[in-house]
């Protein structure tokens, strides 16, 4: 592929990043620098910035949901035309499902050799202290927590894969949940914890929704209010087995703002990303150009 870099997470999915750079190499018949591996999720964001402004096109990256959300944000602070080519190689790979990318290597190195791109909508977080992009969904409070408990925790992690995730999610179980505020469209809400949603998968495989679509324009919001631990317990089993879900607070469209009188933990795409005491999120509709499957049945 000419004038294209590829950015490579050497330590994504358990270990699987250490076999890409000579199978890509292969399959894209590209040189040696033109594989370039991270060393962070900073490092990875600040090498899409500089390939994006020297008009590197298109940047493809190799890892998990959080390199890619590194790449997307480097890639998104020069210009949404630049495209973004996606080789899925996480442990969920949440945002391959929504954009519509094969989980499966060769089939995503077939998609991308194909070229068909498509603009997508891309969600932007504002706080006090910075603006983020993201892809698939915009986590605060509770399920933050979680993140930030299983990506703290490595030996976890590597030793469970997705099931830290679990793990983690019964220890906080028994915790006392804490509230913010949430203004949409001028209502008000007190929730212990919001997913605000721009893919349709959430968790994996896992959906609120059957009709969250990341090309509509406009983003699905999750509300928790106040509810026992059972009620929430039994939430996530519905979720997990694909049932009809009549909470939490299902709000569709518009921005939301959050405030609150503490520090409240959030995460974009599967990566912790700190604290806030306020924030406002909402939907840029088709601001990211990705090379997706031609079948338009997903989005």
């Amino acid at each position: 592929m000419l004038n294209c870099k590829i950015i490579i997470n050497p330590t994504s999915g358990q270990g699987k990043g250490l076999f890409m750079p000579w199978l890509i190499k292969r399959e894209f018949a590209v040189q040696d620098d033109d594989i370039v591996r991270t060393t962070c999720l900073k490092d990875a964001e600040d090498k899409a910035h500089y390939f994006a402004s020297i008009g590197v096109n298109p940047i493809i990256v190799c890892g998990g949901d959080g390199i890619l959300n590194a790449v997307l944000n480097g890639v998104m602070n020069v210009s949404g035309n630049v495209v973004i080519g996606y080789i899925p190689a996480g442990m969920t790979n949440v945002a391959a499902n929504a954009i519509g990318i094969p989980q499966n290597f060769k089939l995503a190195i077939k998609t991308i050799k194909k070229g068909f791109t498509r603009k997508i909508d891309v969600g932007k977080i504002t706080t006090p202290f910075e603006s983020r992009y993201f892809i698939s969904m915009a986590d605060f409070g509770l399920i933050a927590d979680l993140v930030r408990l299983a990506e703290g925790n490595a030996a976890i992690k590597r030793l469970f894969g997705k099931i830290a995730y679990y793990l983690i999610g019964l220890y906080k179980f028994i915790y006392k949940k804490r509230f913010f505020r949430v203004v949409h469209n001028g209502k008000y809400f007190d929730s212990f914890n919001l997913i605000f949603s721009n893919g349709k998968f959430w968790g994996g495989k896992f959906f609120w929704s059957e009709h969250i679509s990341i090309s509509d324009g406009s983003p699905d919001i999750f509300v928790f209010e106040n509810m026992s631990s059972i009620k929430l317990f039994r939430i996530f089993i519905l979720l997990v087995m694909r049932k009809k879900i009549r909470e939490p607070v299902h709000l569709k469209g518009g921005k939301i703002e959050i405030s609150a009188d503490y520090e409240v933990p959030w995460q974009l795409d599967g990566e912790f990303m700190g604290w806030t005491s306020k924030a406002t999120l909402e939907i840029i509709p088709k601001a990211a150009k990705f090379i997706c499957k031609k079948e338009r049945g997903r989005f």
